[in-house]
């Protein structure tokens, strides 16, 4: 699974709680991705793994589904072949099941109807942008397959067919503002029974729920009918469906729309009804038992999650431990916040399970009501738990960390318990110990990149010097984030290697507390990644020359990306002033991935990195002057102790200078039209023109000033060079 560990699992159970009433979100991107550099709550190996027992470090950010697997291990009791596949096929699915398409229905329809098409709409809009799915997927799949078998018995083209798909039409376009519901006929036995429950569904669809009560009434009772056995069933959902949509469909607030315990519990007393029945088909069966612990979420949840507790802690999990964790999570959704689990529905196993979890989950204070050494020596489990709450100067510490010492490397908790060990253990060692031991652990390729951000940040906390700050400064792309949407980071497909970036404080540092002089050390320093080390020398270059310091420019050019380098050296070699940043100009305008400042996300890492691509959100080169107040002083965030007030001030002076400098377009307008003056035969300055022109299409930042050196730069190529090819391709300003 490529999302958060059990993303389908968890829908499957919450979603289905609100029947599929799920809020449609406008199409208003274009969402930006985001880098998450600390713990993001997955397991650190691979689902399959970690399934079979590899847990890697368990956190109490991890899913409640994947910390009950992990207990599970931890504890010795496993996951059977059995549960372990069910955990791997959790379907992804979005909103509780997936999309509905009628365009497999549509197919098998031509084949008897031909003609166009009828229109769709599975939705039903709602208030407020909300919208439910009217029309499960799987209605369409079971009409297309109802037709082929109809049409192998009586024949595609027959009459009765073909009226048989007619009211199926119908019952697709049925819906409270525009009913349509069939009419009965009077055909064969056959088609009378379908269309009793065509007339049944389309009430249905139309939300006219006490007709559609009364139909599937009759059907159940109807011996006859192929659809008896569903009936009941069927009579549950009108009940759920009316309850549910009740609070949308009022104008008051949820909670005064009406009860919805008593239509919940008529639900529940026709699906025991229905159950009860040893005749049931096993797909009928099978789904009345699914939608009875989704009413159940609702008329008695507190016990429904005793029950999943107790299955979740039984000696074989089976093919059902997938099912069952969604019932518990979503039994405790359902049920009060705060209130404890009654013990009157649980075996030991079973609290033992959720003791657990209330510890591991919970806060010091619980932690410091519950006997940890005690536990601790009962179980791992309970160790991991002890270690990762310990509460400070606990009076069984030193114990804890002796049972800790003694866990073997087999043990599913080893990782865990090794890793709060030294955590623990960190604290107690001097300076330059804690140096060596942090150091150490970097070095080590079985920890996760979260693991790995938290240990450089523990060790740049020591650095004494910037040189000393420098290699542990980067931090590591855990995972990319968009629009919510969590995506763990993967290895680069070339490098092998995991992203990296100067996140959060230290990209500040980098981009509001170094001298150019400065950055160039950054640059220079050995063990930083290629890639990060050419983004901070392509942005002391830009600073520098932007700034007019041409011995700093000159400095830090032999740190540039070889095509880069070799231009940038082209270009200081020019004497002419005006010469010179009109060449400047010219290789921004190629690479609008140049910039001043480091990227500290990875929407902008991606553009700073392919530095000749131009970032369709715009995110290109760099605004305008800053705020006045904003450029007198540095980015906020914590100065590292090394940093020392001559470096500050200067950075804070730079920091300033830059802030003063107009938007890249305007800038670059200003240095072609410069050179355009003294230069007018010169063959480089239509296009020069062109670009800049282009430029202004989609800056980040706009204003009249932006619009203005378009439109300069416009006139000055098509009165100066009206039949140059640059001239043809620039029909508008902007």
């Amino acid at each position: 699974m490529n999302r958060r560990a059990f993303r389908g699992l968890l829908l499957i159970s919450t979603a289905a709680m609100a029947l599929l009433l799920v809020r449609q979100a406008l199409a208003c991107g274009p969402f930006v991705t985001t880098a998450r550099f600390d713990d993001i709550g997955l397991p650190d190996t691979p689902m399959k793994e970690f399934a079979a027992g590899k847990l890697g470090i368990v956190r109490p950010t991890l899913s409640k589904e994947n910390l009950i697997i992990a207990y599970r291990h931890m504890e010795g009791w496993g996951l059977d072949e059995e549960a372990q596949a069910s955990v791997l096929t959790v379907p992804e699915v979005d909103n509780g099941g997936p999309s509905p398409d009628p365009d497999l229905w549509l197919k098998t329809r031509a084949t008897a109807m031909g003609g166009e098409a009828p229109k769709i709409d599975a939705f039903t809009r709602l208030k407020d942008y909300n919208s439910y799915v009217r029309i499960p997927a799987g209605a369409f799949t079971h009409a297309a397959a109802k037709l082929e078998e109809l049409a192998k018995v009586h024949g595609v083209k027959s009459a009765e067919v073909l009226e048989w798909v007619k009211g199926q039409d119908q019952v697709f376009a049925s819906t409270a503002t525009s009913p349509a519901i069939p009419a009965a006929v009077k055909g064969p036995e056959w088609l009378r029974a379908e269309r009793q429950y065509q007339i049944a569904a389309a009430l249905f669809y139309a939300e006219k729920f006490d007709d559609a009560r009364k139909a599937f009434n009759t059907i159940s009772e109807d011996r006859s009918s192929p659809w008896q056995p569903w009936g009941t069933y069927l009579q549950a959902r009108c009940w759920v469906r009316e309850s549910s949509l009740k609070p949308l469909r009022s104008a008051a607030p949820a909670s005064e729309a009406g009860g919805t315990e008593r239509p919940y519990q008529q639900a529940q007393a026709l699906l025991d009804t229905s159950l009860k029945s040893k005749s049931l088909p096993a797909d009928v069966r099978e789904a009345a038992e699914k939608y009875r612990d989704l009413v159940r979420h609702t008329t008695e949840p507190e016990l429904l999650r005793d029950e999943a507790l107790v299955q979740l802690s039984m000696p074989t999990a089976g093919d059902g431990f997938r099912m069952a964790m969604a019932r518990l999570i979503g039994a405790e959704k359902a049920a009060e916040k705060g209130k404890s689990i009654s013990s009157a529905h649980l075996n030991s196993r079973a609290e033992a399970l959720r003791d657990w979890l209330d510890v591991f989950q919970g806060d010091e204070q619980l932690a410091k009501e519950t006997s940890l050494l005690k536990e601790a020596k009962a179980s791992s489990s309970m160790l991991v738990a002890a270690l990762t709450k310990l509460p400070k100067n606990h009076p069984d510490e030193k114990a804890l960390l002796a049972l800790a010492q003694k866990v073997p490397a087999a043990s599913p908790a080893y990782a865990t318990i090794q890793w709060r060990l030294k955590s623990l253990e960190l604290d107690t060692l001097p300076t330059t110990a804690q140096k060596a031991r942090l150091e150490a652990e970097l070095k080590r390729t079985d920890l996760p990149s979260w693991a790995l951000n938290r240990l450089r940040s523990g060790r740049r906390s020591l650095a004494s010097s910037l040189e000393d700050w420098v290699p542990f400064a980067p931090s590591f792309v855990v995972a990319t984030e968009t629009d919510n949407d969590v995506e763990p980071m993967k290895a680069d497909d070339k490098s092998g290697e995991i992203p990296q970036l100067f996140a959060g404080n230290e990209g500040n540092i980098i981009n509001s507390k170094l001298t150019l002089d400065q950055l160039q050390i950054v640059a220079k320093a050995p063990g930083l990644p290629k890639s990060v080390a050419a983004e901070v020398a392509r942005c002391a270059w830009m600073r520098a020359f932007v700034l007019d310091r041409m011995d700093q420019a000159a400095a830090v050019t032999p740190l540039l990306e070889d095509g880069l380098k070799t231009q940038a050296q082209a270009i200081l070699k020019l004497q002419d002033p005006v010469e010179r940043r009109f060449e400047a100009v010219r290789l921004m305008l190629e690479n609008p991935g140049l910039r001043f400042d480091v990227g500290t996300d990875y929407s902008t890492r991606i553009n700073t990195t392919n530095v000749k691509e131009f970032d369709s959100l715009r995110d290109n080169w760099w605004c305008g002057p800053r705020d006045a107040e904003d450029s007198k002083k540095p980015e906020g965030g914590a100065i590292p102790g090394f940093l020392k007030a001559a470096s500050l001030q200067q950075a804070l002076a730079d920091h300033a200078a830059l802030a003063k400098i107009p938007a890249a377009q305007i800038y670059f307008g200003n240095a072609v039209l410069a050179f355009a003056e003294t230069h007018s035969d010169d063959a480089r300055v239509p296009e020069a023109l062109h670009k800049v022109v282009a430029a202004t299409r989609s800056p980040m930042c706009g204003g009249a000033d932006m619009t203005a050196i378009s439109k300069r730069c416009f006139q000055l190529l098509h009165k100066r060079y009206p039949k140059n090819e640059w001239t043809k391709k620039t029909k508008y300003f902007y």
